[in-house]
């Protein structure tokens, strides 16, 4: 075969300029290739592309010139003049600025890969068996194949992350050899890149990469995401950059000039063969050019499926074409397997076939008005081209089609002018008669239906609007809703007008499986599964086929809970073990989704096994061993995960006794009729709720649940923030029902409810005391009663709801920010919580259902292998200052006050505070709460007043001084302004120096002014002899103006002082403080005092002050 890459490109593009245009596109130029500050003589760096005195000379194709200059592409298309009936850049511009080579060009691409292959010897060019097996793993299929061949050719979905790993593990793990050993193959790469990527491959190990491939890569990655690929990171310039590590050749098989043309949509039925044609030629091509280089080298390349093996058309794969395997990863089971080549493929058209269905198909989309999306018309492509095949084979027998030169005359021929008119109404038709099915069928008119029918079979196959949640735009036929709405002889016309009973939708879904995918409650069951058996009777239905996430039609109907469809699928032979791809059987499907009744039937029919988790013979277990053994998950190895999350929560001897409750239940055979004989599970959604995994109805479904009915529990695997609180939130919950009963509540009639209510009302009322903007004490609110709104407004039994919400917060916290922390938060629930873990321990040391395997677990190991993982500190809080005025502290302590001293309102029908917010000051007390309030309001305006708070503050500091102020209000009206004045001042100085010390404690750099002040301030401290420095109940009475002035004189003084020298911030406040104050003729000294008061005026003599920290610092 001769070389296409040998053709000389010509000029496709001439795009005229102004002398304005010429020097923005030098600008955009530069930009694309990296230079923005390069001189012009970057302009010539690309010989495919010359800015002229008045024009833009480009020798690409507009598809390689979009991807490479992307700037320089907006500048081109900004100045193309926007012309009727062109819906794509490409088209504008290829109609503007293509010169008279671009069509040529592109027809002689065309037509020289169709003619390279069309001799091929299919004979003898067979690709070989992989010669790989179901037991091994994808790296070890590829190691056998480069061992045996001299590679393998992998068809694959763009970005699919089972490939990402296969290739960034092999380069790893040395199975894609390096240093040469392996040249890496990928179709997503455009030749164009190749001198980029050789460059960046072939420079030294702290090379960067250079812009325009970084740019293009970041662009692939981000195109890749965006369709929801690459969700493993594995992105392609990761993958670039470890080849560049492990010196393995990557190298790029596409190209713009690998193309149908310019102006042919992807969407037209002339596409595919060209595009494969065109494609394989340029990829074989690049791939032979890189073994010259590399001698020996082995090829791992990775193409679409259409380009591993041969295509309709007679266009030869890459298998075929290198002689090596072609594989693809299941994605099912993630193993390799045999691609096997498709001999129908392997009959070329000759060229006057071929030119005229080329020409055939081009002018009947022009009079339907253009391509037709699959989605609107599935098979859209390959009906065409049937059609087309067909006139041409007509054509042929009668003599009319002869050779090149009769083409022409055949597309004038009359039958075809008629054929041809005929088929494009047809197919600009085919939307309004879809609708017109639609309601034919919908009104039951089933003979008009098939009438219709008759003249366009393929109207079965058009996605409907069936009313039936937007299915159409899952491809869903009239098919799909004649069994969905359960109509048979809708179902049976269609199939007589030669409907496909397994047709797939994009979800990969036959009629029946869909039909069984839909949830049906009560007396609709039944009906569900008359259709259900009807659509089992047909001929030639697959009663097994697999959905795109491997699930049959029991899987769905398990999932959906109707046990009458398993009757019928079981009793007409529907397999009940298959796997779907997270390796669930129907059974399992049945358990995690919580319907019993589903889950019951595979018992009782002896098609599921369902032994206790423990046997009499096993070894002693843990409780972490039972929970694995009882945990599902939908991504497998997030088991891994799930252990972790186990043993961090085991860790905490507090929690222990939850998790020993519920692994001893879970270690029980399941009976899903009886939910408390034992059996519990736990199921792992991949998701960020589990809605999608129990098939709720619920337009807001939770991260977590515990349905006791069935005695499942579920996790969203994706919710990382509280991924631990979350497991022992709900397992909270089922010990609940263990030690309770059904009603899920952590209390029993009584004293104990009574108990539990008011430690619920108790710490509802300490919320009030947190701030909302500190996410920490946010997250406390809402563990605790912030989200209990949402409970009261949905839930049928709300009381019920609450009172099984409350306690379930209080471990969840506990996961999250350790217990001393929740302790001081929440205390009181906390006490009822150790009450209630008691309670647990009790039922699983004494309760007679677990006496079968109690001996069996065995924790003292697990306890002793456990890591000594404390208790997860949080840090105090601290608030920004900025925001703490007079006004936000007068705020704090009337909500504290309010919720102290108010009045609840209940809400009908709950017994029970749930909220801060139904606490309100009685009409009677609210003017004795305002006049009150004023005072406090003078109080801190006083304080407030004598010195600027820090630019931080403890959260800690800040809830005592409200808790202070909240009891001061309480007390004789003419002490509360004064008293609320003297602790604010305490407050103020105690916040300046807590900050020098957290500033300190974190070796953060004080500045000279925080220096000064802390210095002042401990001086002024240290004049109370009689009480101890620290007593908050002690005021200093101090000249704001000497201990400004102070303040600022000695910052002064330290800003001479060299950094080294204030490296111990510490003991230089220590120093300088004690150097005027702490005894008798000191510069700061205590002139009286008020025991009564509590106060002590401090007298400062400023210049002696000066004096002996100017002397202090010099001896420093």
């Amino acid at each position: 075969m001769g070389s296409l890459r040998s053709v000389a490109v010509p000029t496709l593009f001439r795009i005229p300029v102004t002398n304005d245009q010429r020097d923005l596109a030098k600008k955009v130029i530069k930009e694309d290739q990296g230079n923005p500050k390069a001189g012009d003589e970057v302009l010539n760096k690309d010989p495919k592309l010359r800015l002229l005195a008045d024009k833009l000379e480009l020798d690409y194709t507009y598809k390689d010139f979009m991807e490479k200059y992307k700037q320089t592409k907006a500048f081109v298309y900004s100045i193309v003049k926007n012309k009727p009936g062109h819906q794509t850049p490409e088209e504008h511009v290829a109609e503007a600025f293509g010169t008279p080579e671009l069509k040529t060009f592109e027809k002689k691409m065309v037509e020289d890969s169709r003619d390279q292959f069309r001799n091929f010897d299919w004979a003898n060019d067979k690709a070989p068996t992989p010669g790989i097996n179901s037991t091994m793993t994808p790296d070890g299929a590829a190691r056998q194949m480069l061992n045996a061949n001299g590679g393998f050719v992998l068809g694959a979905g763009h970005g699919d992350d089972e490939t990402q790993d296969l290739l960034s593990d092999g380069m790893d793990n040395g199975t894609i050899a390096p240093n040469g050993g392996s040249l890496l193959c990928i179709e997503e790469f455009k030749t164009w890149m190749q001198p980029l990527l050789d460059e960046y491959l072939e420079s030294a190990d702290d090379a960067p990469m250079p812009p325009m491939l970084k740019n293009r890569l970041s662009a692939l990655d981000e195109s890749m995401k965006a369709l929801g690929k690459l969700k493993g990171g594995k992105t392609f310039t990761m993958l670039v950059e470890k080849a560049k590590s492990k010196k393995i050749p990557v190298i790029a098989l596409d190209s713009g000039e690998a193309s149908p043309g310019e102006g042919i949509s992807n969407k037209s039925a002339v596409h595919p063969e060209r595009r494969v044609a065109t494609m394989n030629k340029v990829a074989v091509d690049a791939i032979e050019k890189a073994k010259q280089k590399y001698r020996g080298a082995k090829v791992v390349a990775v193409v679409g499926e259409a380009h591993a093996n041969s295509h309709e058309g007679g266009i030869p794969g890459l298998a075929q074409l290198l002689k090596l395997p072609a594989v693809t990863i299941d994605k099912k089971s993630g193993k390799m397997e045999h691609l096997p080549d498709d001999p129908t493929n392997h009959s070329m058209p000759s060229k006057a076939e071929q030119e005229f269905i080329d020409r055939f198909l081009l002018e009947l989309e022009k009079q339907q008005g253009g391509p037709i999306d699959d989605g609107d018309c599935p098979d859209y492509k390959e009906d065409m081209r049937a059609f087309a095949k067909a006139e041409m084979t007509r054509l042929s027998r009668a003599g009319k089609l002869t050779d090149v030169a009769s083409v022409a005359n055949c597309l004038k021929d009359p039958s075809v002018v008629k054929t041809m008119a005929d088929q494009a109404k047809r197919v600009k038709d085919r939307p309004a008669n879809a609708l017109k099915l639609k309601n034919l069928l919908r009104e039951k008119k089933v003979d008009e239906a098939k009438l219709l029918l008759a003249s366009d079979p393929a109207l079965w196959k058009v996605g409907l609007d069936s009313d039936l949640d937007a299915k159409s735009r899952k491809g869903y036929t009239a098919m799909h809703v004649a069994a969905l709405v359960g109509d048979q002889a809708q179902f049976q016309a269609l199939l007589d007008a030669g409907g496909d009973i397994n047709r797939r939708t994009k979800d990969g879904d036959t009629p029946l499986t869909a039909l069984c995918g839909i949830r049906k409650d009560g007396a609709e069951k039944g009906p569900q599964a008359t259709m259900v058996d009807f659509i089992c009777q047909k001929p030639g239905v697959d009663l097994n086929a697999e959905n795109k996430d491997g699930r049959t039609a029991m899987h769905l109907a398990a999932w959906c809970g109707n046990e009458q469809s398993l009757e019928k699928l079981h009793a007409r032979g529907a397999a009940s073990n298959t796997r779907d791809s997270r390796g669930w059987t129907p059974a399992q499907v049945a358990a995690a989704s919580t319907k019993t009744s589903a889950e019951k039937f595979f018992y009782d029919k002896g098609l599921e096994p369902n032994p206790p988790l423990v046997q009499n013979t096993d070894p002693s277990v843990s409780t972490i061993d039972l929970l694995l053994k009882a945990t599902l998950c939908e991504p497998p190895n997030d088991l891994a995960k799930m252990k972790t999350a186990y043993e961090e929560l085991y860790s905490n001897p507090c929690l222990r006794p939850i998790m020993d409750l519920v692994a001893l239940d879970a270690a029980k055979p399941r009976d899903p009729s009886d939910p408390t004989s034992g059996g519990m599970r736990f199921v792992v959604a991949n998701d960020d709720n589990v809605g999608k995994l129990y098939n709720t109805t619920d337009s807001t479904p939770p991260e977590g649940a515990y349905d006791e009915g069935a005695n499942i529990v579920m996790f969203s695997a994706k919710n990382s923030r509280d991924f631990q609180g979350m497991i022992i939130h709900e397992m909270t919950h089922a010990a609940a029902r263990i030690v309770h009963g059904m009603k899920v509540i952590p209390a029993s009639d009584g004293k104990e409810m009574d108990d539990y209510k008011k430690a619920i009302e108790s710490d509802i009322k300490g919320m009030a005391s947190l701030d909302p903007s500190n996410r920490t004490e946010q997250t406390v609110i809402d563990r605790i009663n912030g989200r209990m709104d949402g409970y009261v407004g949905k839930s049928k039994t709300p009381e019920k709801a609450l009172l099984q919400e409350f306690l379930v917060g209080v471990p969840q916290l506990i996961a999250e920010f350790g217990e001393d922390y929740v302790r001081k938060m929440s205390p009181e629930m906390t006490k009822y919580f150790d009450q209630f873990a008691t309670q647990c321990n009790d039922k699983a040391a004494n309760d007679p259902r677990f006496n079968a395997v109690r001996g069996k677990v065995d924790n003292v190991a697990l306890k002793n292998s456990l890591p000594d993982r404390k208790r997860p500190k949080v840090e105090e809080p601290w608030y920004d200052a900025t925001k703490i005025d007079q006004a936000a502290l007068l705020e704090k302590i009337k909500t504290k006050y309010r919720t102290e001293h108010g009045e609840a309102k209940k809400t009908p029908g709950i017994d029970l505070v749930y909220s801060a917010k139904q606490i309100e000051i009685k009409d009677s007390d609210k003017k004795n709460f305002e006049g009150r309030m004023k005072l406090i309001e003078r109080g801190l305006n006083t304080a407030l007043k004598t010195g600027a708070l820090p630019k931080e503050i403890s959260s800690d500091a800040l809830r005592k001084l409200v808790d202070e102020s909240t009891a001061l209000a309480t007390g004789n009206p003419k002490e509360i302004e004064a008293k609320v004045a003297q602790m604010t001042t305490n407050f103020v100085r105690k916040s300046k120096l807590d900050y020098v010390k957290r500033k300190i404690d974190k070796n953060q750099k004080l500045t000279d002014e925080e220096l000064a002040e802390a210095v002042v301030l401990k001086a002024e401290n240290l004049v109370f002899t009689d009480y101890p420095p620290d007593d908050d109940d002690l005021t200093a009475e101090v000249s704001v103006k000497k201990h400004q002035q102070l303040v600022k004189d000695l910052s002064e003084k330290l800003k001479a002082l060299p950094d080294n020298k204030k490296a111990n911030p510490d003991n230089l406040i220590f120093q300088l403080s004690r150097s005027v104050a702490g005894g008798d003729a000191m510069a700061f000294y205590k002139k009286k005092k008020d025991i009564k008061q509590k106060t002590a005026h401090v007298s400062i003599n400023t210049k002696e002050a000066k004096r002996v920290w100017l002397q202090t610092l010099k001896s420093i």
